[in-house]
Order: structure tokens, then sequence, then C-alpha cells
């Protein structure tokens, strides 16, 4: 074999092996996305703390009522204060607790709203909810790249290929898209319908790309081996037997200048063939 042959073998494994390591680490580092990403909440807070201080602030009041309540029961049990003063007193401190956290539960509510997380009431919930679909994206993404080296001619199998792709991508950007949209200013079912036929595209599309890429790609690999071929059949098939010729046969023979010329001409015509098949 040939040193330009076995550089040629030679890349073309060294090209086989890093597509593999390449393979080999996107994988491994979508498992360990699939494998943390539901898990990374636990370290964080279940509650919102900037809700639970303001609700700790509201609270004085309502504490300071109940204990002027508690206060004028045991003024009343010791004799200090009179049933009717008492019942009077009572109603009134009992109305004033009734309008102070009916107007807490509003401003708690408003509170919570301001310092939601896209939607969500805790950082914690929302990273939860993330986590738990973006393994979907992931999965999708596994299930091209085997696909694509899978690279099966039968028609019938890439149309089910393609449909399952499609049908991956659709539900990994819907539930994605589904946790980060909180707004909501048209009726739900326009946003589902909106967000199913963008999903339905953007899944079409996710999948487009990568067969395009994966064309590609082969297409690329086998034009490099090609022209690397091609090489090689010059250096072999047409340098070598014309030197090998005017070593023999000399520059000046008229017989080997008629040879020549057609061995030039059948290599012009050679040379052009390639190239066109190389640009196209």
């Amino acid at each position: 074999m040939s040193k330009p042959v076995t550089k040629t073998k030679n890349r073309t494994e060294k090209t086989i092996i890093k597509s593999r390591v390449v393979l080999f680490i996107g994988i491994f580092l979508g498992a360990l996305i699939i494998l943390v990403a539901p898990l990374v909440h636990i370290g964080l807070d279940k509650k919102n703390q900037k809700v639970e201080a303001y609700k700790k602030q509201l609270s004085r009041p309502v504490n300071d009522l109940q204990d002027k309540i508690t206060a004028l029961r045991a003024d009343y049990d010791n004799g200090s204060v009179s049933a009717h003063d008492y019942v009077v007193g009572n109603d009134q401190l009992l109305n004033d607790l009734s309008i102070i956290e009916t107007k807490n539960k509003t401003l708690i509510k408003a509170k919570v709203n301001e310092a939601r997380v896209f939607g969500w009431t805790t950082t914690r919930k929302f990273i939860i909810g993330f986590g738990v679909r973006l393994p979907f994206l992931i999965f999708s993404i596994i299930i091209s790249i085997l696909i694509a080296r899978e690279r099966t001619r039968d028609k019938n199998l890439k149309k089910a290929f393609f449909l399952l792709q499609t049908s991956c991508y659709t539900i990994s950007f819907y539930v994605i898209i589904w946790c980060f949209w909180y707004v909501q200013d048209y009726p739900l079912e326009v946003y589902w319908y909106a967000m199913l036929v963008f999903c339905i595209l953007a899944g079409a599309f996710t999948t487009y790309s990568f067969r395009y890429y994966e064309s590609n790609l082969i297409k690329i690999v086998k034009l490099k081996g090609a022209f690397l071929n091609f090489i090689v059949e010059i250096r072999n098939k047409h340098y070598k037997p014309m030197l090998r010729k005017a070593m023999i046969q000399g520059l000046y023979d008229e017989v080997y200048q008629e040879e020549i010329k057609q061995e030039t001409k059948e290599f012009d015509n050679r040379l052009r063939d390639k190239a066109e098949e190389l640009i196209n």
C-alpha cells in the first residue's frame, strides 16, 4: 500500500474516532443533564423569602389586635370590665381584625404575583418545573443523533423517523415554552393553539436542520475521501507512467510525444469530469 493511501486511511480513521469521541461526550453530557436537572431544586428555599418577610411585616398589627382581645378577655374574667363593655369592645376588635386580615390577603396575593419567577410562586418551583421538562429536549436531540447515525435508505423508515423526531421536538418545545409562559392577555385557548402550531413548525424545522446537517456532513466526508483518492490517482496513473516513459524513451521521441498528448488529453478530460463531480 502506497504512502498517500496509508495517509488517507489514517485520516479517515482519525475522523471516525473523533466523531465517536464527540458523540460520546455529547451523549454523556445529555445523560448528566437528564440526571441533574430534576434535582437542582433540592438546595433551594421552599418558600419565597421576600413574601415571607412581607407576611411577617403585615402580621404585626394582627398580633397586636389578638393581644388586645386576649387582654380584654382577661380583664373581663377578673371583673375589671363589665359584660356590656366586654361584648362591645370584643366585637370592635374582631371587626378590626377581620378588616386587616382581608386587606392583608389582598396585599400578600399582590406581593406573591410581584415576586413570581416566570409565573411560578418560588424559584424552587420554577427550577422543578424546568428541570423535569428539559430532559424532553435532551432525549429528542439524542434520538436525532442516533437516527442520524443509522443512515437508512428505507424511505418509509425515514418518514417514520421524521415523524418521530418532529413529535419529540413538538412536545419538548411545548412543555419548555409553557414553563416560561406566564402572560395571559388573550383567552387560554388562543395560547394553546398558537403554541401548538409554533411547536409543530419548530419541531419540523429542527428535524429538517438535523437531516440537512447530516446529509451535508456525509457529503463532505465523501467529498474529502474522493478528493484524496483522486490525488492518489493522479500520482499513480498519470505522473508516474509519464515520468517512466520520459526516462526510458526520452522527450524527443515522436511516438512518445504523440502518446503524451493523448494521455494529457485523457487526463484533462478526467480532471474536468472530477471537478464537475466535486462541484456538484
